[in-house]
Protein backbone atom coordinates (compact mmCIF):
# COMPACT_ATOMS: atom_id res chain seq x y z
CA UNK A 1 0.00 0.00 0.00
CA UNK A 2 2.59 2.64 0.70
CA UNK A 3 4.19 1.82 -2.86
CA UNK A 4 0.79 2.75 -4.16
CA UNK A 5 0.99 5.98 -2.27
CA UNK A 6 3.87 7.25 -2.91
CA UNK A 7 3.73 8.50 -6.25
CA UNK A 8 0.54 10.83 -5.12
CA UNK A 9 2.63 11.87 -2.33
CA UNK A 10 5.35 12.75 -4.25
CA UNK A 11 3.47 14.61 -6.81
CA UNK A 12 1.46 16.16 -4.20
CA UNK A 13 5.22 17.38 -2.85
CA UNK A 14 6.08 18.39 -5.57
CA UNK A 15 2.96 20.47 -6.53
CA UNK A 16 3.98 22.29 -3.11
CA UNK A 17 7.40 23.07 -4.41
CA UNK A 18 5.98 24.27 -7.75
CA UNK A 19 3.73 26.29 -5.42
CA UNK A 20 6.45 27.51 -3.39
CA UNK A 21 8.44 28.51 -6.19
CA UNK A 22 6.00 31.41 -7.73
CA UNK A 23 5.24 32.40 -3.88
CA UNK A 24 8.39 34.61 -4.63
CA UNK A 25 6.30 38.16 -5.38
CA UNK A 26 5.77 37.56 -8.48
CA UNK A 27 2.47 36.69 -9.61
CA UNK A 28 2.26 34.09 -12.31
CA UNK A 29 0.25 35.46 -16.02
CA UNK A 30 -2.56 33.47 -15.33
CA UNK A 31 -3.27 35.33 -11.94
CA UNK A 32 -3.42 38.68 -13.51
CA UNK A 33 -6.45 40.49 -14.53
CA UNK A 34 -5.17 42.92 -16.93
CA UNK A 35 -3.42 41.32 -20.01
CA UNK A 36 0.40 41.80 -19.37
CA UNK A 37 0.88 41.82 -23.18
CA UNK A 38 -1.08 45.06 -23.36
CA UNK A 39 1.39 46.65 -20.81
CA UNK A 40 4.03 45.57 -22.33
CA UNK A 41 2.75 47.20 -25.08
CA UNK A 42 2.28 50.49 -23.65
CA UNK A 43 5.56 50.32 -21.77
CA UNK A 44 7.16 49.92 -25.17
CA UNK A 45 5.83 53.40 -26.68
CA UNK A 46 8.41 55.05 -25.02
CA UNK A 47 10.97 56.34 -27.36
CA UNK A 48 13.99 54.91 -25.17
CA UNK A 49 13.03 51.39 -24.50
CA UNK A 50 12.94 49.27 -26.88
CA UNK A 51 12.61 45.75 -25.30
CA UNK A 52 10.73 44.94 -22.33
CA UNK A 53 11.23 41.70 -20.32
CA UNK A 54 7.95 39.19 -19.84
CA UNK A 55 8.80 39.53 -15.89
CA UNK A 56 9.32 43.55 -15.69
CA UNK A 57 5.68 43.69 -17.87
CA UNK A 58 4.11 41.22 -15.71
CA UNK A 59 5.46 43.18 -12.40
CA UNK A 60 4.36 46.69 -14.00
CA UNK A 61 0.82 45.16 -14.63
CA UNK A 62 0.83 43.63 -11.12
CA UNK A 63 1.38 46.79 -9.48
CA UNK A 64 -1.16 48.64 -12.17
CA UNK A 65 -3.27 46.17 -10.60
CA UNK A 66 -2.88 46.90 -7.30
CA UNK A 67 -2.81 50.76 -7.91
CA UNK A 68 -6.37 50.33 -9.33
CA UNK A 69 -7.67 48.20 -6.76
CA UNK A 70 -6.91 50.54 -3.29
CA UNK A 71 -7.75 53.76 -5.71
CA UNK A 72 -11.46 51.53 -6.51
CA UNK A 73 -12.02 50.38 -2.79
CA UNK A 74 -11.12 53.84 -1.44
CA UNK A 75 -13.45 55.68 -3.93
CA UNK A 76 -16.10 52.85 -3.19
CA UNK A 77 -16.14 53.45 0.31
CA UNK A 78 -16.08 57.07 0.27
CA UNK A 79 -19.59 56.42 -2.10
CA UNK A 80 -21.16 54.19 0.31
CA UNK A 81 -20.41 56.49 3.04
CA UNK A 82 -22.73 58.98 1.14
CA UNK A 83 -25.39 56.37 0.86
CA UNK A 84 -24.58 55.71 -2.71
CA UNK A 85 -23.42 52.70 -5.13
CA UNK A 86 -22.16 54.76 -8.00
CA UNK A 87 -18.55 55.93 -7.56
CA UNK A 88 -18.34 59.42 -8.94
CA UNK A 89 -15.15 61.73 -9.77
CA UNK A 90 -15.58 63.58 -6.05
CA UNK A 91 -14.95 60.05 -4.57
CA UNK A 92 -12.23 59.52 -6.46
CA UNK A 93 -11.14 63.06 -5.60
CA UNK A 94 -11.08 62.45 -1.67
CA UNK A 95 -9.56 59.11 -2.00
CA UNK A 96 -6.70 60.78 -3.82
CA UNK A 97 -6.74 63.85 -0.88
CA UNK A 98 -6.73 61.29 1.74
CA UNK A 99 -3.85 59.21 0.55
CA UNK A 100 -0.86 60.84 0.15
CA UNK A 101 1.03 58.05 -1.88
CA UNK A 102 -1.55 59.29 -4.52
CA UNK A 103 -0.67 62.61 -5.10
CA UNK A 104 0.97 62.58 -7.91
CA UNK A 105 -2.64 63.01 -9.08
CA UNK A 106 -3.24 65.94 -8.07
CA UNK A 107 -3.50 67.57 -11.65
CA UNK A 108 -5.69 65.13 -12.04
CA UNK A 109 -8.12 65.71 -9.23
CA UNK A 110 -7.98 68.46 -7.77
Amino acid sequence: EEALLAPSLTKTRKRKRSQEKKDDGIPSVKDLGIPFRAIKRIMKIHPDIATVQNEAAIVTTYALELFVKKIVNGSYANAKKRGRNTVKYEDLAETRATHSCLSFLDTLLP
